[in-house]
């Protein structure tokens, strides 16, 4: 698979408030849009929100720029204030099949791939984007973020499910498979042990946040200020590790909640278009 790099087409409706937007050219498959901010007053915090959709369906929805690049500061990206990474890939995986596996695929199976960014308080702004691709795929599963919020009123143990449907595809269930979720918090929010369960077994077991920074930062992952992430596939084994859903008859967390305030979760998932 050669990859190659190029000019996307110029942003439309790029102005200092309004979502300005992008209509991919189809064809390739994309790894990742490096987009460059430039202008008299524009970068990341302007962003409030980005989406991406595929035949008109978000499988990222609503995450700021600041969201967005946490994320990939997280996964060891480059930190630089005028540059927001767009980034399908895993890019640190072990092998090259498991980095590019959700790569997005628009040769067949796509209609649409759309960028939109809605734009706050910015000046004169300018974008250029750049594609990362390789040659055409017929699209497969897709690497969705997706959030689920929650206020805590009170300390103690809180117990949250899994927000999407679960269980075989044929029965219900979306077909969602867990690679990471990061619980931001804010507010003064505070968790003292954090557990998630699959069918009952935990799969994250009262893992305090020290003992979660310690896990995190051997395996070279950057840990996120303010948030609390589990990271199923932190060692970088990404196919070994994932945590499906679909055998699944009960999922979610047990939080122990030292200081209210209040938590968003940011999931990081592998699906089907159809389910996100």
């Amino acid at each position: 698979m050669a990859k190659f790099k190029y000019k996307m087409p110029d942003v439309e409706n790029l102005k200092a408030t309004g979502t300005a937007y992008l209509e991919v050219p189809l064809g390739d498959t994309f790894h990742n849009f490096l987009c460059v901010l430039g202008g008299t007053t524009f970068n990341r915090s302007h962003i409030a929100r980005f989406r991406a959709m595929l035949n008109g369906k978000p499988f990222i929805r609503d995450l700021s720029g600041a969201e967005l690049h946490k994320l990939n500061l997280y996964r060891m990206s480059k930190d630089d204030a005028d540059v927001l990474l767009i980034d399908f890939e895993e890019p640190r995986a072990k092998l090259f099949a498991d980095q590019v596996a959700t790569a997005i695929g628009t040769a067949a199976g796509v209609n649409t791939l759309r960028l939109e960014w809605d734009i706050v308080g910015a000046t004169a702004p300018t974008m250029e984007v750049f594609a990362n691709a390789s040659g055409p795929q017929p699209l497969g599963m897709v690497p969705a973020l997706v959030t689920d919020d929650h206020d805590f009123v009170s300390t103690g143990n809180k117990n949250i499910r899994f927000p999407y449907s679960i269980g075989p595809v044929d029965n219900g269930g979306a077909g969602h498979i867990i690679k990471r979720a990061h619980l931001f918090l804010s507010g003064g929010a505070v968790l003292d042990e954090v557990s998630f369960k699959k069918n009952g077994i935990p799969v994250h077991d009262r893992i305090t946040p020290r003992a979660n920074t310690f896990f995190q930062e051997h395996y070279e992952g950057v840990v996120i200020t303010g948030a609390y992430t589990v990271d199923f596939v932190e060692d970088n084994n990404l196919m070994m590790n994932l945590v499906g859903t679909e055998d699944a008859r009960s999922i979610g967390w047990d939080l122990k909640v030292g200081t209210v305030g209040h938590m968003r979760i940011v999931y990081e998932l592998i699906s089907p278009l159809e389910s996100v």
